[in-house]
């Protein structure tokens, strides 16, 4: 087994992967993201594997260290898709969005959803629609994987999954943090196709010697169970204290905010949106909130309405959002009454649909106008979302953002005025990489459990802003909720 100074995090997206390798103080190496040459799909699974490793490969060869030198490898990945095996390991089935809204309202009726504090989640849903619709190949499945532990499972040929991915179904025990014998069989599943469950700790396996001609790793390199995106990033940003959230600002917006008690889904908060997930530190559970177009609203406006920045950006060599940044700068604060509400997701028949708005646009409103009004749109969304913690006692002093959005001076001061919280960036970019390598460390005996790893490991920059203007924004959202409500 290596043993060295270097750990190695991927996060397997759903368009591409990030790996990146760190040394035990948490300072950045080698990154390399690559998007898919191959869907996820039955006919290009193993293409699909091939570019996750070529991206592992690639991220070894750029740091120039001998691959005897990673002690162990950690992984996060998105939330959705689902991979059949059979018993000789062979994938018989792959899942991605299909529609399932048929067999979730069956769970619904069969479990008591607010007793289990708990909507039916994806996993379960999907299960029982393949037994129904597809019973062959129900029969045939030795192990039904998610996406990030069939990953593992062609790293390590062993299947398991950990704590977080296991928690986004109610066929999960979050006290125990086992299977839940009596939900399994009384929604008609069969306990034995489930993985088994581990700490995201845990290695589950050592990287085979095919992989390790594959990705230019030493065989036998510890690979361990890691976590779900949200949980990693949670991790990377060291946002692990009660009252500190997690604001991941991408394409889309979510906060995470991490307690120490399973708090249940009231059944005003039992919707889409809102989930309580096992952390990957024990005794820690994550509120996570989301989720509405940020980034993605933006590039919206790039895209559709934004010829005039995005020809100024190349002459001046900049990104397009920098232009625009500076052009929101120079609107006054309220962007003189124009409303922008943020798309949020609704998932519809396999796709998600999203849908926002501008309010009392006028011919004095220029193109700033808009982009600030974007931008303050998206902070008064994070704002609901705020709130949603607060009613669910748990009240946030503090925010730690990542993400695209949050390389926007503007907006990250915009989101400290609304939300009346100071916001702090980390030294790394990638959390959730940072996050899986994190996880890793602690799996290869390095650190003692993933709390000491983050604080060893995880950096925040030293400036951070504060809210300044935080009575001129409480008047505007006063407004802004009676148009909205009208």
């Amino acid at each position: 087994m290596p043993t060295g100074s270097f750990l190695l995090g991927v996060d397997v997206g759903s368009s591409g992967s990030k790996a990146g390798i760190f040394d035990l103080e948490g300072r950045r190496i080698a990154l390399h993201y690559a998007e898919y040459d191959h869907s996820v799909s039955e006919t290009e699974i193993n293409g699909f594997i091939d570019d996750v490793c070529h991206v592992i490969r690639d991220t070894v060869i750029k740091s120039k260290i001998d691959p005897a030198e990673i002690s162990g490898i950690g992984l996060g990945a998105f939330v959705g898709g689902l991979v059949a095996i059979d018993k000789d390991g062979t994938e018989c089935m792959v899942w991605t969005d299909r529609d399932v809204s048929t067999e979730t309202e069956s769970i619904r009726q069969s479990v008591d959803c607010a007793k289990q504090a708990k909507l039916p989640g994806r996993l379960e849903s999907q299960l029982l629609s393949i037994k129904i619709k597809q019973p062959r190949i129900y029969q045939m499945t030795s192990k039904f994987l998610q996406m990030k532990d069939y990953v593992e499972f062609k790293l390590t040929g062993q299947a398991a999954t950990d704590w977080s991915e296991a928690s986004l179904t109610m066929l999960f025990d979050p006290k125990k943090r086992v299977w839940s014998d009596d939900l399994v069989a009384n929604i008609g599943l069969d306990i034995e196709r489930l993985p088994k469950i581990v700490p995201s700790t845990s290695v589950i396996g050592e990287i085979t010697n095919t992989i390790a001609e594959k990705t230019n790793l030493m065989k036998g390199t510890p690979v361990v169970a890691g976590g779900i995106d949200d949980a990693i990033s949670i991790l990377g940003l060291n946002a692990l204290e009660t009252g500190v959230a997690s604001n991941v600002s991408g394409t889309v917006e979510n906060l995470d905010v991490c307690v120490d008690r399973i708090i249940p889904e009231k059944p005003e908060y039992l919707r889409s949106g809102i989930e309580f997930l096992c952390n990957v530190i024990p005794n820690s559970y994550i509120i996570h909130v989301g989720s509405f177009l940020s980034g993605g609203f933006l590039r919206w406006f790039r895209d559709q309405l934004g010829k005039v920045e995005v020809d100024r950006a190349k002459g001046l060599q900049v990104d397009p959002f920098v232009v625009m940044d500076k052009e929101a700068e120079e609107i006054p604060i309220g962007s003189d009454g124009l409303i922008a509400e943020p798309p949020a997701s609704v998932y519809i028949v396999g796709e998600y649909s999203y849908d926002g708005s501008l309010q009392g646009l006028s011919t004095r409103h220029r193109r700033g106008h808009i982009i600030r009004a974007i931008l303050e749109g998206i902070a008064f969304n994070l704002k609901e979302d705020l709130d949603i913690m607060k009613k669910l006692g748990v009240p946030v002093q503090k925010v730690v953002a990542s993400g695209g959005c949050s390389r926007s001076t503007i907006l990250n001061q915009i989101k400290s005025d609304i939300l009346g919280v100071p916001i702090f960036l980390t030294e790394e970019t990638e959390p959730g990489v940072l996050g899986a390598a994190i996880l890793a460390g602690v799996g290869a005996g390095i650190y003692a459990n993933p709390t000491i790893a983050a604080g060893k490991m995880v950096m925040e920059k030293e400036n951070h802003f504060e809210p300044l203007h935080k009575a001129e924004y409480s008047k505007i959202l006063n407004r802004r909720n009676r148009i909205l409500a009208s």
